[in-house]
């Protein structure tokens, strides 16, 4: 049967476990990244579509600290040609 004192023991390194296990996972939410995630959102065209597309996307990356560069085709076959 153990004694009481390294029962004692026993529960100061528990607490001291669990403690720093929370600790360790805490986060602070307004904490961002040195080096924000650079993102490229290439859309298939400039409709109506698309533009919720971009909205939702812009509306992400500042929620989350990431640079967002939008890259849109114009309309037609024009918009989406591309030289080589």
């Amino acid at each position: 049967m153990p004694s009481a004192r390294s029962m004692a023991w026993l529960g100061v390194v528990l607490v001291a476990a669990v403690t720093g296990f929370f600790l360790a996972r805490r986060t602070d939410d307004n904490a961002r990244p040195a080096n924000p995630a650079r993102v490229a959102l290439v859309t298939g065209g400039a409709g109506p579509f698309w533009q919720y597309v971009i909205s939702g996307a812009r509306s992400a990356a500042v929620d989350h600290g990431a640079e967002l560069v939008v890259m849109a085709a114009g309309d037609g076959i024009d918009g989406q040609f591309c030289e080589s």
